[in-house]
């Protein structure tokens, strides 16, 4: 009721399901025969969406194999290592190689650098924040790279 004495216009709810419109007083639009792609990426064709596996995890680097999407490292397995920035004095990862820098090279802190030849990538995030699943978190709580005074730690995943 739309407060009115006026029968033939009452507001309606408004439902969509598959390709039909519905109205809550009865009426319905099929909108399949205008061969809309219900899925706009821009081109209009149902048959090529995109779609991530059911395995995916935020973060992850995925190519496709021939047959299905599978994981892959950044450069593939024989690519480049990864360099990550720690507190000066803190540990690094296990598998990684601490190198002495203790120079405050982003005017924050004092810091030292992690390497692995590994395919890795890095990301850093605010102090206290958790890594996306599949990631592994490094604990610095320190400004080692945004020459502030905001601590970060980092997040890492190799392949």
């Amino acid at each position: 009721n739309d407060a009115d004495s006026d029968p033939t216009n009452e507001l309606q709810a408004v439902s969509f399901s598959n390709d039909t419109l519905y109205l809550s007083d009865g009426g319905q639009v099929y909108l399949g025969a205008y061969g809309i792609d219900l899925i706009d990426d821009a081109d209009n064709d149902p048959n090529n969406e995109i779609e991530l596996p059911a395995t995916a995890n935020p973060g992850d680097l995925l190519e496709f194999d021939g047959t299905s999407w599978v994981a892959a490292a950044p450069a593939g397995s024989n690519g480049p290592g990864a360099v990550m920035y720690i507190y000066n004095g803190q540990t690094c990862p296990s598998g990684w190689t601490t190198q002495q820098v203790n120079v405050a090279i982003f005017g924050g802190v004092a810091v030292d650098a992690c390497w692995t030849d590994t395919p890795c990538v890095v990301m850093y995030i605010y102090d206290g924040q958790t890594c996306p699943t599949g990631w592994t978190l490094q604990p610095i709580g320190a400004a080692v790279v945004n020459g502030s005074t905001l601590p970060v730690d980092a997040c890492f995943k190799c392949y």
